[in-house]
Order: C-alpha cells, then structure tokens, then sequence
C-alpha cells in the first residue's frame, strides 16, 4: 500500500502543428482552440479538413484538455505560451492604465487607475461546481498569471524651469574721458529640474512563502491542503526628484564689457525629493492544494508465463460513504490519468478546458480620457469538469489498442456542475473511481498524474500468477454419486471454498443459496441427474486474490453410459461375433487348402 499526500461527451485530443510568426502568438481562427464560450457555427457552414490543426474543429466544437497544464498544441504553442504572449502584449507605459472589469482600482495624488488582477494560475484550475463557492483548485506548482497597471497624469512632473540670467553692473569711467561706462562685475542663475522614478514590485503569497516575479510567478511545494487565500501583491512606487542648479558668471578679466565677455560655471547642485507616492494593490483567490490531497493506491499485477496479463488498481481516498461530498473532493488528490509507461495511459473523470475572462478592457489615457479597447489580447483562464463516467485507455503512437479496462467500480462525486454559455462540452458526473481492472496490459501502471500534471510514482505491490485450476470428476462406487474436485495445478493443493457451477448434477450438501462449494479437501460431493455433466470454476473476483495466485476459468466434462445400454450392446456384441465366426473359419480354410475341388 503506497500512500501519497498531496475524462463522455465530444473530446478531440490531438496536437496539431502550424507556422506561426512568433511563439505563443496566434491567428483569431487558431486561438478559438483556447476560448470555449465563443459562438461556434452550424458544422453544415463550415468548410474544411478536421486535421486542419483545430481551426475548422474550433469552429463548431469546444476541446478539454487533460490537465491544467495541457500539452496541447497548435502552431507550436502550448497554453501557457499563448497566455505569457497575451500578458506582454497588455503591457503599457506610465502615462496609461489598462484595467480588467474585474480589476479593482486605486488613486493617489500621484498614482491613478493602479491595480494588479489575478487572470489566473497555469497549474490550476476553476471547477464547474452549480453552487459557485467552490475555492480554485491548484497544484503544488504553478505559476500565477496577473496584469499590473498604473498611471502617473501628464501635469508631473513639472517642466523644467530657469530662472533669468542676473548680472551685477557698476558705472566706471575706464578710459578716463571723463563719462562712466557699464561694466559687469557678477552674474547668477538657478535653474529646477524635475525628474520621475517609478518602481513595481510583484509578488505572491500562499501556504505562508512569498514569492516575487512579474506577469507570471511561478510557485513550487506547496503542501498543505487546507482552503487558503492565494494573493498576488503589487507595490507601485512614484518619485519625483527636483535638482537644483546655481550658475555663477565671472569676468575674464577684473571687469566685464558685457554678458558675453566671461563665462558661466556650475557653482551649487542640491538634489531633494520633491514629491513621492507609494501604493499597494493585491487580488486574491481561495484555493485548495489538491495536489496534497490524500489518495491511497495499491496495485496487483497478475501475470501469464512471466508477462503481464490483467492490472487490478484499488485506489482509496477521503468519502462519505458510498458518495464524496464537495468537501471530501477538496481533500483527495484528484488525477487525470494512469500511466503505464509511455505506451498507454487510463483516463479518469476530469477534464479541462479554457474560457475568455473579458470581453473588452479599458484604457486610461494621459489626460484621464477613458476609451475601450473591444479587441483586447485574451488570457484564457482553466476550468474543471466532470467529463466521463468510465476510465478509458488510450494508446500512444503505434502501441497496442488491446489494452482495455474490463471492470471498474467508483463512488457518485456529490456535485452539480453548470458550464458558460456557449460551451459545446457534455459533462457527467464525476467519479471517484475505487478499484480499475485493465487486461491485456504491457507493463504495470508507472505514474499516477494529477489533474494539474504532477506524476507520483505507482508501484506494484503484489505479483500473482494466472492459473487454470485443475478441474476432474469422479464417480464413486459406481452409482449416480460424484466428487468434483478442483485443485491448484501448479502445486496440486486443493482449493477451498470454491464455488462450482454444475450442469447434470446436484450438490448433496449446497450452501444456503444452493450453491455448490469445495470443502476443505478441495471436494463437492454430488449426485448426477443427468447422463451429461459439467463442473465449472469461475475465476476468481478480482477483489479478492489470494493465495499467491489468480485462478481464471476452468471445466470438465463427462458422460455417463446407464446400464441397461451396457447390457443391450453387450448382447449386440455376442449375435455378431456368432455371426461371423463360421465366416472367420471358412475365410482360414480357403486361405490355407485353397478352394474345394
């Protein structure tokens, strides 16, 4: 027993590739693939080829995707590479402000429309539950997607200024005739300067770390699965910085003839801060690691001549009984699939898929002008579903399709779920599946991987080997009584507590429910009712295997000859050879003296 704490509808789950001019950017028909809710149209009206790389598909349908960190592609991007290329491309400059109709905004003197909205987190995912008060499920990694943005008005700072040049003068009568002339002895002038300093400082806070970044924040080991308030924080930081300059103009010799006949030098620099603003703005999401949840898996590999033959899984986890509850959900580690190496894998209840989180954004202009931006880049955000009902395997590249799930058995997820409008996804739902019967396997299930793309190791805690019992029937002293027996046929040990389905015959000592069952001694004591009998072994119930084996399906057969029909072909047998022994002796006769002359 390994303990870790920590998809009916349409799916089309294929990787398409196409040319993009640059990574994460794409065309308004390919970027359909990741905006579920747009209005799709009547298949009849569209044209084109399904393999197309999504495009002609996007149109009339809506994908899921496996995980919340889907590797799915087209034109050679992922989700997450679309989303980073949507966040830079909302990016603006210091004189504008972009802001979500989510975002909630802040204003100072000097700081306008500032705001960080949290758009989403690449490693969790949003569940579809009716009752809307479901936290944001998450992995223990992830990286948080936000948008920042701030304005500072047009008006700061202040422009430039300086002051008039200043000169100190006195009347000389310097060629001596007799009259005074001007002559500039000094000269003074201040000038301010004003210069802006801005500072964003981003970061996250969840399961007590803080982690810095920008438009993306990627986190790692969370561990605890309690409900929690993940926060994005931004610190936005305005600082306006006067300089101060005094200029000093001296003569080039003892007196001046004029400005011109000297030169002006720096003679003071006083640098202060003139004005300064800090704000804070934060967003927050509750969210459950469910990533740390609980989830008990043990596995039984029952095997053929050394191979693998049948994979039993039994796979445990927090429950009300014979249901889960939203809040026993919120406390299991929820997977998407069951690897089994790179060939196969086993897809369970869940799905994913993307939606827009706006229609159009707003834009503060320098002046406090506000316009709208109809056609913003999007960031899809990640939503959850419950999607099938029965785990299904799915085979990578060439590998075997034989490989198929031939029994399950699972509890009700008590949950309702509601989609957005537009969404072309059926879901079921969930299940919270408890023992998983594979047959035909390759190899034994390796990983257990989350809905948000973790794998755990699955190791194989039991190797049994299949084996047919041993199955004869025996008459006993000569009358219509027989004992069956059933046997290992490895090991020639009786089996026990069999049940044994009978045909021409009768238990003489059934169970309750009129079975027949082998004893201790491996033995059913019965009584033929019937010239034809047959003895069947079931296999075994693949919940319960025990004595190092699993035993499948096994028969004998016989008939039995009555005795009167004995007695009628003896009597056939003495008329003939009465018959034919004057043949015998003639045909010896001719054969030694030849024909009678």
């Amino acid at each position: 027993m390994h303990r870790f704490a920590q998809t009916t509808g349409l799916i089309l789950l294929v990787v398409f590739a196409l040319s993009l001019p640059a990574q994460g950017s794409l065309s308004g028909a390919e970027e359909r693939v990741f905006l579920s809710g747009d209005i799709d149209k009547d298949p009849d009206s569209v044209s084109g080829d399904l393999s197309d790389g999504g495009k002609t598909f996007a149109k009339i349908g809506d994908l899921t995707f496996r995980t919340s960190k889907p590797q799915y592609e087209i034109s050679d991007t992922k989700l997450h590479e679309y989303q980073r290329n949507s966040l830079s491309r909302l990016d603006t400059n210091v004189r504008h402000s972009r802001t979500m109709p989510q975002s909630d905004q802040r204003n100072t003197a000097l700081i306008k429309n500032a705001h960080v909205t949290l758009l989403g987190i690449y490693g969790g995912a949003q569940p579809q539950f009716s009752s809307g008060s479901s936290p944001m499920f998450i992995g223990a990694d992830g990286t948080v997607l936000n948008h920042a943005d701030y304005r500072v008005p047009e008006d700061i700072p202040k422009d430039d200024w300086c002051s008039g040049k200043s000169y100190d003068t006195a009347d000389w009568d310097v060629d001596k005739d007799g009259r005074d002339e001007e002559v500039y002895l000094d000269g003074s002038q201040t000038c301010k300067k004003y210069e802006l300093h801005t500072k964003m400082d981003r970061w996250v806070t969840v399961d007590g770390k803080r982690i810095s970044g920008g438009d993306t924040i990627s986190y790692s080991g969370l561990s605890s699965n309690s409900p929690q308030q993940l926060t994005v924080h931004a610190e936005i930081t305005v600082r306006v910085e006067r300089i101060t300059e005094k200029y000093d103009w001296d003569p080039h010799g003892r007196y001046g003839g004029g400005p011109s006949d000297g030169s002006w030098d720096q003679s003071q620099r006083v640098d202060d801060r003139y004005r300064f603003d800090r704000i804070q703005v934060s967003d927050s999401q509750e969210v459950v690691v469910t990533d740390a949840g609980d989830i008990d898996v043990e596995q039984t590999v029952v095997e053929t001549e050394g191979n693998t033959k049948h994979l039993i899984l039994e796979i445990q986890g927090p429950r009300n009984g014979r249901t889960v509850s939203q809040s026993k959900l919120e406390d299991r580690k929820l997977w998407s699939y069951l690897a089994m190496g790179s060939d196969h894998s086993v897809d369970g209840t869940w799905r994913t898929y993307s939606t827009r989180q706006y229609d159009s954004v707003t834009l503060y202009e320098p002046d406090g002008d506000v316009s709208t931006d109809p056609s913003p880049p999007h960031v899809p955000q990640t939503r959850l579903v419950g999607m099938d009902r029965k785990p299904t395997v799915t085979a990578v590249g060439s590998s075997s399709d034989k490989t198929q799930v031939i029994g399950h058995q699972g509890y009700n997820v008590d949950v309702s779920q509601s989609l957005h409008a537009n969404v072309k996804i059926t879901p079921r739902q969930p299940v919270a599946y408890e023992r998983i019967v594979i047959t035909d396997a390759k190899q034994p299930v390796t990983d257990l991987v989350t809905i948000h793309g973790q794998p755990v190791p699955v190791d194989v805690d039991t190797r049994v080997e299949r084996r047919k019992p041993s199955v004869t029937i025996r008459q006993v002293n000569s009358g219509d009584s027989l004992q069956i027996h059933v046997e290992d046929p490895k090991t020639g040990q009786p089996i026990s507590g069999r049940k044994v389905n009978l045909q021409g015959a009768v238990p003489k000592s059934p169970t309750a429910s009129g079975n027949a069952v082998t004893d201790a001694n491996g033995n059913v004591e019965a009584t033929r009712v019937n010239a034809y009998v047959q003895a069947t072994v079931d296999h075994d119930d693949f919940q319960s295997i025990s004595n190092g084996a699993f035993y499948d399906k096994s028969s004998a057969e016989r008939t039995f000859i009555p005795d009167v029909i004995l007695l009628s072909r003896l009597h056939s047998l003495v008329l003939t050879l009465a018959l034919i022994t004057p043949l015998l002796f003639l045909y010896g006769y001719i054969r030694h003296f030849g024909f009678f002359e």
